[in-house]
């Protein structure tokens, strides 16, 4: 199961790394961020297209809720990176950093299903 998530994280990783260097530059992090709210905000979407922050009673139980506070914005990513990996954004972020930074991120959850259609 391990060995699934680690080799899905890294197709993920592979997807922003648009130059195909090993690591994310501040542009690549900057469109990750970008790409991972709004695969959030189209998962957390309720079936009128309303998101979850328009509700006003949220079940707590249901499986797929999101934190919606939770890094709500491109310049939260950012900030929750360069906290757990120091000068990611001058020297970028390599595919071990980002498998450590994603392993408990919902936001990286959510791309990682969509790009493999897991339920």
């Amino acid at each position: 199961m391990f060995a699934n998530v680690a080799s899905s994280s890294v197709v993920c990783f592979k997807v922003f790394d648009e130059d195909q260097d090993g690591r994310l530059d501040n542009d690549e992090l900057h469109h990750m961020a970008n790409v991972l709210l709004l695969v959030r905000a189209e998962s957390c979407a309720t079936p009128d297209y309303t998101s979850l922050g328009e509700i006003s009673s949220i079940d707590y139980d249901a499986p797929n809720l999101i934190q919606i506070n939770f890094l709500d914005s491109v310049d939260a990513i950012i900030k929750n990176l360069e906290d757990q990996v120091p000068g990611c954004l001058t020297s970028g972020l390599t595919v071990e950093e980002y498998l450590l930074w994603a392993v408990d991120n919902p936001l990286t959850s959510l791309f990682q299903q969509l790009i493999f259609q897991v339920n």
